[in-house]
């Protein structure tokens, strides 16, 4: 909590809008803003800011590392600091648990009872309690991925989580047709982790199976829950090949991607929510594209989504701050016209 009330201190010290009003001055010159941020960004920032600590640390670390990508603000580095720290106690803990078979089936058993009675969550779950093992590895892979974005690993501990990840079958496991439709954005996400940690590299296998598996699918004939799992799928190729914002992506290599975008636009706005359409706009931020009109497009729908009396998204009525950071997250990513990225921070 002495960090979070440092981080507080920190952004919130103005009690009118003071930062805010720099922040939107400085943006309109910075090299990395395309144009001055739209009211809605400026609105989405000011009130996650100044709710941070009614956040989860998870939600927190989400948020401050998203902005900190696009504004590089060091306001935010003790937050993210804190939350490396945390990342890495929990990955020290996972691989003392690495040649206990029992204890590594008792954490994923207890992660797959977490709340979420979702039909997608639902369906996930149920082909998950069969691939154990996968979430664990994943998980364990998901922890090295970040916290060596974050900072540098004691290495013995950094040795033994890659012998174990070495050994595991993520290939065979991702390429699998089931887990393509039903986990679609990790098994894109598990794909670049690998390729960024130097463990593997098949992404042109898995994008041939990918688009032979998932985009051969009519959208038509496509229930709800897969089709949100496709355009999220989608949407990660870029996101992940950016290594989370960290840098700007091929326009050209996922021209595939962006097309299906400009295409399909209309029915991803009606079939999907507000996270798939920020997301889906912040891919052409991320190929260089700020004026593109889909982007456009997907800014003028999340404005009309804006909730009038809290000021930011809303999944529904009553929805706390807590359980819309990600769509807020995203959104401000959308709305805030980035063109720069800053990459880290390395502690």
């Amino acid at each position: 909590m002495n960090v979070l009330r440092k981080i507080l201190n920190r952004i919130i010290p103005w009690r009118g809008h003071v930062f805010f009003a720099g922040w939107v001055a400085c943006a309109a010159l910075a090299p990395g803003y395309a144009a001055e941020p739209s009211d809605f960004a400026i609105s989405i920032r000011r009130v996650y800011d100044a709710h941070l600590a009614e956040l989860s640390p998870v939600r927190r670390a989400h948020w401050a590392l998203r902005v900190y990508r696009i504004t590089g603000d060091a306001a935010y580095l003790p937050l993210l600091e804190d939350y490396a720290s945390g990342l890495q106690q929990r990955l020290a803990e996972s691989v003392l648990r690495l040649s206990n078979a029992d204890a590594r089936r008792q954490i994923v058993l207890e992660l797959l009872q977490r709340p979420g009675k979702t039909q997608k969550n639902l369906r996930r779950r149920q082909l998950l309690q069969g691939r154990l093992e996968f979430v664990y590895a994943h998980r364990l892979l998901f922890m090295l991925y970040q916290v060596s974005s974050l900072r540098e690993l004691p290495q013995d501990m950094e040795k033994k989580v890659r012998d174990y990840l070495k050994q595991f079958p993520f290939r065979r496991m991702v390429l699998d047709s089931a887990i393509l439709r039903e986990h679609t954005s990790e098994a894109v996400n598990t794909v670049f982790y690998l390729k960024a940690l130097g463990l593997d590299d098949f992404e042109t296998e898995f994008t041939r199976t990918f688009q032979a598996v998932v985009m051969a699918a009519p959208d038509s004939e496509t229930d709800p829950v897969l089709y949100e799992n496709k355009i999220y799928g989608l949407t990660h190729f870029m996101i992940a090949a950016s290594d989370y914002y960290q840098h700007p992506v091929s326009a050209k290599k996922f021209g595939w991607i962006l097309e299906y975008f400009e295409k399909n636009f209309e029915t991803i706005a009606r079939r999907t929510k507000c996270d798939v359409v920020a997301e889906v706009g912040v891919c052409f931020l991320l190929a260089k594209r700020p004026h593109d009109p889909v982007l456009l497009r997907a800014r003028q729908y999340l404005e009309s989504h804006r909730d009038p009396v809290t000021g930011v998204l809303t999944a529904k009525p009553g929805t706390n701050l807590n359980s819309a950071e990600h769509r807020n997250a995203l959104a401000f990513l959308a709305l805030s016209g980035a063109e720069q990225f800053y990459p880290g921070p390395k502690f």
